[in-house]
């Protein structure tokens, strides 16, 4: 347990001393938070509650933190540090490969919860917020969100060769999301067949996850055993094809 602590404070200190990691995962977040909002207002239909808009469009934020993280900053993350050989220093080690993966997700998501909590701040401060129905309810749909995009996002970072690969495999699933998933436009105004085509993808049942939480509309059981599903075979798929180098 230890060790996995020392882990965890090991990789939060590698985020924090990248000053573009810690910009885009960080302090981005709530710039395009604002931004996006100034848009959606501008073209949302007159007489639309502000704080409806304001939270909906921080729910589908809290999406692209995690897919921020998970497709375009962990991958390529550890793809560099088995390239420069710094995996390879703990392979001597005891250490079993599930328990580095679990500590640099779980580094990963207190990143992301620092990441969703300025952006609250932002979004509190600067605008009318609707405040979720049930904060625990968020925090838990939060949690089955980040485990299913870290953990893809892992499986991402196992089976890429380097990290260019990592790079490209990651932003190409990051903005197919990002434009496909229900972030900025509802999956329902998609065509049929790309309806059925973004079932598969981890961020559409991300923001269907957390904006049915936020709004209370009830708990989508297909979303989250979407969720849980991803995090198992990715994750255990990942802990599988893991290299020390």
């Amino acid at each position: 347990m230890r060790s996995y602590r020392a882990l965890v404070v090991f990789q939060i200190k590698g985020l924090l001393r990248e000053p573009l990691s810690l910009f885009f995962n960080l302090i981005f977040p709530s710039f395009f938070l604002q931004f996006i909002v100034f848009m959606s207002t501008a073209f949302t239909p007159a007489g639309t509650p502000v704080g409806f808009v304001v939270s909906s469009v921080f729910t589908g934020m809290l999406g692209l933190v995690l897919g921020q993280l998970s497709l375009n900053t962990l991958p390529v993350a550890t793809s560099a540090m088995r390239e420069q050989g710094i995996l390879r220093r703990f392979k001597a080690s005891p250490m079993a490969p599930s328990t580095w993966i679990a500590a640099q997700i779980s580094a990963y998501f207190i990143m992301a919860l620092a990441s969703a909590g300025l952006m609250l701040l932002t979004a509190s401060v600067s605008y009318e917020l609707e405040p979720p129905a049930h904060v625990g309810a968020l925090l838990l749909a939060f949690t089955v969100s980040a485990g299913a995009f870290l953990s893809f996002g892992y499986l991402i970072a196992s089976l890429a060769k380097n990290p260019r690969t990592s790079m490209i495999a990651g932003q190409l699933l990051y903005m197919v999301m990002m434009f496909l998933s229900g972030v900025f436009v509802p999956v329902t105004s998609l065509p049929d067949s790309l309806q059925t085509f973004v079932q598969l993808l981890p961020m559409t049942h991300v923001i269907e996850l957390l904006q049915a939480v936020w709004f209370d509309r009830g708990w989508p059981l297909t979303a989250t055993g979407a969720l849980l599903v991803t995090s198992v075979v990715s994750g255990t798929i990942a802990v599988r094809s893991f290299r020390w180098d």
